[in-house]
């Protein structure tokens, strides 16, 4: 069964309202051509927990490249 409610280019959609704010500002500020970048932060890791997988950088990396 494959899931059509969200698709590779949807994605993006998925940030925070700080970050849409960081790159209106960035915008409006003239750094639009000035490169920028950003870090993953978990804050805690469970306690039972020893790895983080972070899976879309893939689709996050072409899409920025398309930009």
């Amino acid at each position: 069964m494959t899931n059509d409610l969200l698709t590779k280019e949807d994605l993006s959609l998925f940030t925070s309202g700080t970050r849409l704010t960081l790159g209106s500002i960035y915008f409006q500020e003239g750094f639009k051509d000035t490169l920028a970048n950003f870090d993953l932060l978990v804050r805690e890791m469970p306690k039972t927990r020893n790895y983080l997988v972070f899976g879309g950088l893939e689709h996050i990396a072409r899409y920025l490249q398309n930009l």
